[in-house]
């Protein structure tokens, strides 16, 4: 009897990381298809908060969602969400690779745009930017 429950505890937490392991690998598509309207218009800042969960365990993926969001914001013709995607994109250069030149690069693409902005949304993001410039 103790014998049985020790091995499925250890079956229940052998399948834990196969569980995660496969939530992280969700492809980037599918995290674009569940943050997409009926519409068709995706919501740019929850794909940019996905990505910011992945930041340091799979950098690599959140690279790509960075990416691919500044693409679907483009595509889309909005600046505010373009901005969030170029800062998101700084921080990953920034956290990641240490690449500072990239990431002021993306930083200064961001103030651009937020100032372009007038919303309480741009003038947060351009405080984000300025802050991320000092340190």
């Amino acid at each position: 009897m103790v014998f049985n429950k020790i091995l499925l505890i250890a079956v229940f937490l052998g399948g834990v990381p196969v569980l995660t392991g496969d939530l992280f690998s969700r492809d980037v598509d599918s995290l674009v298809r569940v943050h997409t309207d009926k519409r068709g218009k995706v919501d740019v800042q929850s794909v940019l908060e996905a990505g910011r969960s992945y930041l340091y365990s799979h950098p690599a993926k959140a690279f790509e969602i960075a990416r691919r969001a500044v693409v679907i914001a483009e595509a889309e013709g909005d600046p505010l969400q373009l901005a969030n995607g170029y800062r998101s994109l700084a921080a990953c250069y920034f956290q990641v690779k240490a690449d500072y030149d990239s990431t002021a690069y993306y930083l200064q693409q961001a103030e651009e745009l937020y100032g372009s902005a007038r919303s309480k949304e741009a003038l947060g993001g351009n405080a984000s930017v300025y802050h991320n410039m000092g340190t």
